[in-house]
């Protein structure tokens, strides 16, 4: 229904009419303040009012309810929450990669050494590359 449109006193019809325990509001083409009404009656009421939190046209944002000093608040966030899991991940990445390194250091270095050996030019050498738009990369 349109809140516009409608009065909030056929809203508390409806509600009491067909038992209403929950009420979805979207706030997309409403006005704030006929949504806050809409909310304060349902209070009165007893009844459970979600609000739709699509009014604010987002593209890769997650949205969270959080609270500021008693008040309620959208959270749009578009990088992920800093967390205990992310830090042992973290944590987990340097750890493993020092391991991966001490243990295949050894045959990296054997390798190179029988490069040097076998070949005229050096182990680790600047490289042209050529891209589709046919520019080229000079590695230095």
């Amino acid at each position: 229904m349109d809140l516009d449109e409608t009065p909030i006193a056929r809203l508390i019809d409806l509600v009491h009419e067909h038992s209403i325990n929950g009420v979805v509001l979207s706030a997309r083409h409403t006005m704030f303040g006929q949504v806050e009404k809409v909310i304060q009656a349902c209070e009165l009421e007893g009844v459970e009012v979600w609000l739709l939190a699509d009014f604010f046209k987002t593209q890769i944002s997650q949205t969270a309810l959080d609270d500021l000093e008693g008040r309620p608040m959208l959270v749009f966030r578009s990088t992920p929450e800093a967390s205990w899991q992310s830090f042992a991940k973290q944590v987990l990445d340097v750890a493993g990669a020092a391991l991966l390194l001490a243990v295949f250091s050894p045959m990296l270095l054997g390798v190179a050494l029988f490069i040097k050996m076998t070949s005229a030019g050096p182990v680790l050498f600047p490289a042209t590359t050529c891209r589709l738009e046919r520019t080229t990369i000079h590695d230095a």
